[in-house]
């Protein structure tokens, strides 16, 4: 396999984590990029995941079923839905189950770390003050709110795409 595809994802989905963690919003234009990728898979013969385009459709079609009744229901953002559905039509409908799973662990952890930041002594990094609430969106005038469920979709989503490329070697086990 070429590891073209798997840069790809691996860059697509450092700038979907960046964003929605800085900004707590993915740009559509890095919405059409993941798409514009995650089709071009078949044009090339390419593929992160050995699926056939039947798979990725259905993977795409699921991921977007699912997520948009909790958008209507303002459980999610569009950004979450627009970047799960890219996912799915990226990696195929066998590694949705894995990755909602995963980001949603990691939501749990960061909704507990919410609720209990106020107790927690502020972490300096760099020299910044960090998970204090002093981090402010692009306007700098409020505090971000809610989580950066896009990010831990896209970073659940590299953990198990390569852990289905290299699953012996994934942990630091096997042969």
């Amino acid at each position: 396999m070429t590891p073209i595809p798997l840069l790809m994802l691996g860059a697509w989905t450092a700038a979907v984590a960046v964003f929605d963690v800085r900004f707590r919003r993915v740009p559509n234009w890095l919405v059409v990029i993941g798409l514009v990728c995650a089709i071009a898979q078949y044009l090339d013969g390419f593929r992160v995941l050995p699926f056939t385009i039947e798979q990725s459709l259905m993977g795409g079609l699921i991921a977007f079923i699912v997520f948009l009744p909790l958008y209507v229901f303002r459980a999610m953002g569009a950004a979450d839905v627009k970047v799960f559905t890219v996912l799915g039509l990226w990696l195929g409908v066998g590694t949705l189950l894995p990755v909602w799973m995963i980001a949603s662990a990691a939501a749990g952890v960061h909704a507990i770390y919410a609720i209990a930041r106020p107790r927690v002594p502020p972490v300096v990094a760099f020299g910044r003050v960090l998970g204090s609430g002093a981090v402010h969106g692009g306007t700098g005038s409020q505090p971000l709110r809610g989580a950066p469920y896009a990010a831990f979709l896209v970073i659940a989503a590299c953990f198990v795409a390569l852990h289905r490329l290299y699953p012996a070697d994934f942990f630091g086990i096997g042969g």
